[in-house]
């Protein structure tokens, strides 16, 4: 019998911690999906060359996708990390602080709380970001970054070397006043009336003004590119006044040839 009682009992033991597990399991869950319904988790995301006119996102809105800029900077942080840079959300992937208040002034910043821990930083600290000094006001997480990784294709998120920040609109703007490369992207909720496809096609079907583009590599791609069609514009017309003169020396073969026959 007590052999069978020492495997019932793991048996038991065994079952409960299934159980306890699976309870745990669902309490994390649940947070989750609060948190996000709660900070406005986005539908989806997407990035242009250049930003979209408020015709342009009123458009969209009608549609059915509610957008909000995400643009950010990458910037050199503390110990030879880097920051990603986003001015504070209003509606979508709103920030969830952990301590301390957003960063409503000029030379103020939100930090990411892993990336905070692991750097031993906390409210009330300054910080250096790209030789200009910060303090920081509050630390908490968006759901958009609950995975904090650099690139969508990193599985693994080294969250010493790399993480995210907040300031105000006033400072990000002054940021982008200093010419630095900025990704223009966009957070999208959908409201049941159009899908990410759809979404997805009209995105492609936009126009937008070349001359407002301001990374330097893409100008530089679209440059090449109007270059191209120039030279093929101008080598079709080439053509075609070739053409042309092959018509007119035609004629003038023809005409010859009728007067030789008279």
């Amino acid at each position: 019998w007590a052999r069978y009682g020492a495997l019932a009992f793991l048996i038991i033991f065994s079952l409960g911690l299934v159980v306890s597990m699976a309870g745990s399991t669902d309490v994390v869950n649940y947070t989750i999906d609060t948190n996000n319904k709660k900070n406005q988790l986005e539908d989806g995301e997407f990035s242009v060359y250049v930003p979209l006119t408020e015709n342009q996102q009123q458009e969209l809105e009608k549609m059915g996708a509610r957008t909000e800029a995400a643009f950010y900077v990458d910037l050199s942080g503390p110990e030879k990390s880097v920051l990603r840079i986003f001015k504070n959300r209003n509606s979508i992937n709103t920030i969830e602080l952990e301590e301390g208040r957003l960063a409503d002034q000029r030379g103020e910043i939100v930090l990411e709380k892993h990336y905070a821990e692991k750097h031993g930083i906390r409210v009330g600290q300054s910080i250096e970001v790209d030789q200009k000094n910060y303090l920081v006001t509050g630390i908490g997480t968006v759901p958009d970054y609950s995975n904090v990784v650099q690139n969508v294709s990193d599985v693994l998120a080294d969250l010493k070397q790399f993480s995210i920040g907040f300031v105000s609109e006033s400072e990000f703007n002054q940021l982008l006043a200093e010419d630095i490369n900025v990704e223009y992207n966009y957070s999208y909720k959908l409201d049941g009336k159009l899908t990410d496809s759809e979404l997805k096609e009209k995105l492609v079907d936009l126009d937008f003004d070349k001359t407002k583009v301001a990374n330097k590599y893409m100008q530089e791609i679209i440059d090449t590119i109007e270059k191209g069609k120039n030279d093929l514009s101008g080598g079709v017309n080439d053509l075609a006044d070739g053409t042309q003169k092959l018509a007119n020396g035609a004629n003038s073969l023809k005409q010859g040839t009728n007067e030789l026959a008279e």
